[in-house]
């Protein structure tokens, strides 16, 4: 692309000219070669919740593709915070090539939303880029408004575990205002990067009492261990 070389990318974690990550930083990445259960964080089979850890308005599964650790972490920080929002093609590139055969086929993508005045703020939602990204590689619609935040909250990675966890503010600021849009759908909630999932799952908890069928999380990191 022409805007490659009047703005040409940089590694975000070395420096190196060429690409957000570099061969090298990217061979350092650790990623997921097992599939996690969304409800107490241990592996599982095809990414499906313990039948043990069900819950009616939980999730049903999660696929995760990075672990949350340099140079993963960087590129992360990179879009959300410092406008590097093209670098997320890297979070693209590694969602496609690890694509497991046993997800499910979802009827809708939906990213975790911002209130407007954060996504105005910042100029983008992060997550939003993303799942946009996802909705093409799958051919799936993506839905951008029947899920809404309606309070800003403290950002989950300045609390602490136990504070994330019982994060009342944030249980209480997703709306959803177009359940006919939700009902017996199988959902795809993503997200940039998940540290305890609750973000995910007071999200999914919105979207299940909306009628829901099936809610996956779908993140591009996790914070693992």
């Amino acid at each position: 692309m022409i805007l490659d070389y009047i703005f040409p990318k940089v590694c975000l974690s070395c420096g190196k000219w060429g690409e957000y990550l570099c061969a090298n930083c990217k061979s350092s990445a650790k990623y997921f070669d097992f599939s996690l259960c969304p409800m107490c964080d241990r592996p599982t089979k095809n990414g499906k919740t313990h039948d043990v850890c069900r819950l009616p308005l939980g999730l049903d599964g999660f696929l995760c593709f990075s672990q949350y650790a340099e140079p993963v972490s960087t590129v992360v920080h990179s879009i959300k915070y410092e406008g590097v929002f093209d670098a997320i093609r890297e979070q693209e590139k590694t969602i496609e090539e690890r694509w497991p055969a046993y997800a499910p086929a979802f009827d809708s993508i939906i990213a975790i939303p911002m209130t407007p005045r954060k996504k105005q703020s910042r100029g983008y939602n992060q997550a939003e880029l993303l799942a946009r990204k996802l909705a093409e590689f799958l051919r799936v619609p993506h839905d951008s408004s029947a899920l809404i935040k309606i309070r800003d909250t403290v950002p989950q990675m300045r609390l602490s575990k136990a504070e994330r966890v019982q994060n009342s503010a944030l249980k209480q600021s997703f709306v959803c205002i177009y359940p006919s849009r939700i009902r017996g759908k199988t959902i795809a909630l993503v997200d940039d990067v998940a540290t305890t999932r609750s973000t995910l799952l007071f999200a999914c908890h919105v979207l299940k009492k909306a009628g829901a069928q099936e809610v996956w999380g779908v993140v591009y990191a996790h914070a693992y261990g």
